[in-house]
């Protein structure tokens, strides 16, 4: 599995995936499948995330915050407003003197030190707004590099 793909991404793939197997099941008939086998140990239960599970910590590394983006409900706060990081990757090279959570837009790209390498931002979205692309969101975000 490709390591960027979305949540959206890849529930499309699985309904592509469990639409091709349910055909195939059914176009074979149900007559000599082999038993259903119950299953072995105890059922397991994952539970739901809460808003505050999704909060980005910039302390942790860029690898972690770049897969809790892969959610599409990852967030953090930027001047006073919630944003949400829709789409971010790990960007390489990391500032050791550069405090976690700091923003550099100097390259045109929207960079966020983390606590052990940098995340570069792709889309967000704004609480109240549209998504954008974060090169478009620049634009109109005025950050004092």
């Amino acid at each position: 599995m490709d390591p960027d793909v979305t949540l959206a991404e890849l529930t499309a793939r699985l309904a592509r995936a469990g639409a091709a197997l349910a055909v195939h099941t059914l176009a074979g008939g149900l007559a000599g499948l082999p038993p259903a086998r119950e299953q072995i140990g105890d059922a397991t239960y994952a539970a739901k995330l809460e808003r505050f599970e999704l909060e980005v910590d910039w302390q942790r590394d860029a690898t972690y915050i770049a897969r809790l983006t892969r959610l599409e409900r990852a967030w953090t706060v930027f001047r006073g407003k919630r944003m949400v990081i829709k789409e971010a990757i790990a960007a390489p090279g990391s500032q050791a003197d550069v405090r976690p959570g700091t923003v550099d837009s100097s390259s045109g790209h929207l960079v966020v030190q983390a606590g052990s390498g940098r995340i570069e931002l792709m889309s967000l979205q704004m609480e109240g707004r549209a998504t954008l692309g974060a090169t478009e969101w620049l634009r109109g975000a005025r950050i004092i590099p």
